[in-house]
């Protein structure tokens, strides 16, 4: 139950960009709201977009 509760709460970051995850196309956007949760509980609001910081083959 308690996992349930603290999923209630979550919240998604939207890449805007090309490919299917982050790990290969960078977003510095997208780290900072991951940093700002790990290191203070930080949610970013609802509906957050973040894009990439290049373009492929850039």
């Amino acid at each position: 139950m308690r996992l349930a509760r603290k999923l209630s709460r979550a919240r998604l970051v939207t890449i805007d960009g090309y490919g299917h995850g982050v790990i290969l196309n960078k977003s510095s956007c997208a780290e900072a709201h991951e940093s700002a949760y790990f290191i203070n509980g930080t949610l970013p609001a609802e509906g957050t977009v973040c894009r990439q910081d290049f373009k492929p083959f850039e």
